[in-house]
């Protein structure tokens, strides 16, 4: 990574065209802004490439984050001297980072020669707040924890394997340690941090006509966590559910959105099954996949779910196909499991818009550390935001322009990324006065 820390330095790069593999200037409109005004980067880069913008307090602490696909040689971004939030930031001193094209490694690798080698389709994958992965594999209808190294953990289940009769799409795990997976009877099935069953939540429900009520979580495809609340994706067009997870079947039964925010991605025929495809925040902001590969922002009304804007593009430019695991990061940022294209997409959300800022990846074998998938599935980021897990799911992939299946030899895996790692970076003091 190419590091230049002072204006006068970049200056002195930028005469004399400093080495760096996608930067070639940045510049600073001041170095010092009353609260209100605006301090403006520019940033000219050699190619299309991926530009992260962070401002952070004396503490260390990131308070606002831009991120943009800079398709132009010469781009202004303006900083308003305003947080994450929309306020004004305290007087002081302030970094700003500039940092250009994310640089994903392969850190581990779990099944398909990695430490456990025994996976046969792996579906989803989420995290605790300990760092511990869970890992559910739909094939052997099994659900794995695993310590931060990749070891089974010893304090779940048989020896870090919950073995079951049906097969399990989705898994998510509260601060608390609870698990939560898709269930055998149209329900969710919730465990404790010991692998114990505790109850299932929602399920089939009809009412005197033989129609389904409101409280039905059919076919439940995806699961997300907010705060104190459940929400579960129906299969087909159905939408989705809303619950309190302290109560069992239907009694913690809050609401089902009036509309189909999130319609799950489902793979083409003969292949498979849908993805995940839905996370939350805790104040009830979520993000789904859509089943014409759309991500979906909507947010939880506290009546309903309500959705607000959507995009089908990657950065490129390229249609997602079949969109499977999304996952939010810690700096809001959204990553998708572009399934039928075998790459990760990154997203921004603006505000107002979805933005594509960066992907890699694509669909081949025997490839996995120059970014070759087999159908990425399921997926999480870490709670410092370092890592990003990827299931891949298993040998079928799909063949858009013959229609027809394409069998791969390998892929039953997942696998662990570096993602904070960047190739060009600049770093740069801006003073923030009282208005006035």
């Amino acid at each position: 990574m190419k590091t230049i820390l002072s204006l006068s330095l970049l200056l002195f790069f930028c005469s004399f065209c400093f080495a760096a593999e996608y930067m070639t200037a940045v510049n600073f409109s001041t170095a010092t802004i009353k609260q209100g005004d605006v301090c403006l980067i520019t940033c000219t880069v050699k190619k299309p490439t991926d530009i992260q913008i962070q401002v952070l307090d004396a503490q260390g602490k990131v308070v606002r984050t831009m991120l943009a696909f800079q398709a132009k040689m010469k781009v202004d971004y303006p900083w308003n001297g305003k947080d994450d939030a929309g306020k004004l930031v305290a007087a002081g001193d302030y970094a700003v980072c500039v940092q250009a094209h994310l640089k994903p490694q392969l850190d581990k690798t779990f099944g398909n020669g990695g430490a456990l080698d025994e996976f046969t389709s792996p579906f989803d994958v989420t995290l605790d707040k300990a760092g511990s992965v869970f890992l559910v594999d739909f094939g052997d209808k099994i659900v794995y924890k695993l310590t931060a190294d990749g070891k089974p953990a010893e304090d779940f289940a048989a020896k870090g394997k919950l073995e079951l009769n049906y097969a399990i799409q989705a898994i998510k795990v509260d601060s608390a340690g609870y698990v939560y997976i898709t269930g055998p009877f149209h329900n969710i099935a919730k465990y404790d941090r010991k692998g114990n069953f505790v109850s299932t939540i929602g399920g089939w429900f009809l009412d005197e006509k033989g129609q389904h009520t409101p409280e039905n979580t059919v076919a439940p495809k995806g699961i997300a966590l907010g705060e104190d609340k459940i929400y579960i994706q129906r299969g087909g067009a159905d939408g989705v559910v809303a619950y309190n997870p302290a109560f069992p079947e239907k009694d913690g039964f809050i609401f089902r959105s009036s509309g189909n925010p999130f319609v799950y991605s489902p793979q083409p025929p003969g292949i498979g099954y849908c993805g995940p495809g839905i996370d939350a925040t805790p104040n009830g902001v979520l993000y789904g996949v859509g089943l014409w590969g759309q991500l979906v922002k909507a947010v939880d009304t506290g009546e309903d779910i309500e959705a607000k804007y959507n995009t089908t593009l990657g950065p490129d430019g390229t249609a997602m196909r079949n969109p499977t695991g999304v996952a939010i990061a810690p700096d809001g940022t959204v990553w998708v499991a572009d399934w039928g294209n075998g790459r990760l997409i990154r997203f921004f959300d603006t505000g107002g818009a979805l933005a594509p800022v960066f992907a890699f990846g694509q669909q081949a074998e025997n490839a996995l550390e120059q970014g070759g998938f087999v159908n990425p599935h399921g997926i999480a980021v870490s709670a410092d935001g370092k890592y990003l897990y990827i299931a891949e799911d298993g040998e079928a992939a799909y063949n858009y322009e013959t229609k027809a299946a394409q069998l791969f030899s390998g892929g039953h895996r997942l696998s662990r990324w570096i993602i904070d790692t960047y190739a060009d970076k600049v770093e740069q003091k801006v003073t923030v006065t009282p208005e006035g």
